[in-house]
Formats: C-alpha cells, sequence, structure tokens
C-alpha cells in the first residue's frame, strides 16, 4: 500500500493543473436587422492571472463585480483580443455586459449594430495568447441557420472570412 501511495504522488507531481488554454466565442449575425451579437467565454482563473498580470486586479474577479471602472477595463482588454474588421473597416464591438458562471469560466457579451454586409470579415482572436503561448480560441459563427467553426493559434491569430449571402 505504501509503494502506491509514493507512485501515486510521483505521478500526481508531474501532472499540470491543466495542459490546454481554451477561450470560445459564438457570433451570430442576423442578416434582416444587420445586427451581430457575439458571447465571448474564457476560463475565470486564466483571466484573472492575465488581468493580475497587468496590475488591472488583485485579487478574485468576483471582487470588482461593482467596480464599473475595473469592469470598463476589463472588456477594452477583451476587445484588444477579439475583434473584427468589415470590409477593411475596424468596428468597435458594444460591450454589453459579462458574468462569472459557477462553471469557473466568465461569459462577455457584445453587439453590433448597423452590419450591412458580411462580404469580407476578417476576425483577430488571439485572447490570451500573450500570456499562454499554448492558448487556442475557436469562434463558430452561425448566419442564416447554419454554424462554420474556425480555430486561432498563436501561429493564426487572424483569419479572414469570406462569406456570401445565400
Amino acid at each position: 500500500m505504501r509503494f502506491l501511495l509514493i507512485v501515486l504522488f510521483g505521478f500526481s507531481s508531474l501532472a499540470r493543473a491543466h495542459d490546454y488554454f481554451f477561450a470560445f466565442a459564438e457570433v451570430d449575425y442576423n442578416d434582416l436587422t444587420e445586427e451581430l451579437h457575439a458571447t465571448v467565454i474564457v476560463s475565470t482563473h486564466d483571466l484573472e492571472r492575465m488581468l493580475r498580470s497587468q496590475g488591472i486586479i488583485s485579487k478574485d474577479l468576483a471582487s470588482y463585480s461593482d467596480s464599473n471602472e475595473v469592469i470598463q477595463t476589463i472588456q477594452t482588454e477583451i476587445q484588444k483580443g477579439f475583434g473584427f474588421l468589415f470590409s477593411g473597416e475596424q468596428k468597435v464591438l458594444e460591450f454589453e455586459g459579462m458574468e462569472l458562471l459557477l462553471t469557473g469560466t466568465t461569459q462577455f457579451y457584445f453587439s453590433l449594430k448597423s452590419i450591412k454586409s458580411l462580404q469580407l470579415v476578417s476576425v483577430k482572436f488571439d485572447l490570451l495568447m500573450n500570456i499562454f503561448p499554448e492558448q487556442q480560441n475557436k469562434i463558430t459563427l452561425i448566419y442564416r441557420n447554419s454554424k462554420t467553426s474556425f480555430v486561432f493559434l498563436n501561429t493564426q491569430k487572424e483569419q479572414e472570412l469570406i462569406l456570401q449571402k445565400k
């Protein structure tokens, strides 16, 4: 029994907290209302690590729920790592809110109005990649009841999406 405990302890000391870092976004475009809605989902402790390294927070994220200044700074940081160019023109996403979930994730909600065309869309999604070199991000785009996924890696932080109306 003692040998088994020593072996288990030895293997557990080799294990890391987690080997993979992910952020996800779901983007829904409605061409009838010309609106885009986006939800960005990140691991709360990974986000906290990034914000601490930048001196934005010193406590856990939940401690700042009543601080509009800190929340605004955080949403600006999210937008630095997640953004769109429409036909070469940068559009600033409107921050709708954020939510800390019991699952250990934080969700950010954004929208854009008056998006008349999706002929050429360039997406940047390098959120957290400056802190976690192994970070992998994924966007699921919903357009006319069709879903398309795009993966973003440290070697591919931006992608051009050519979408055509059916």
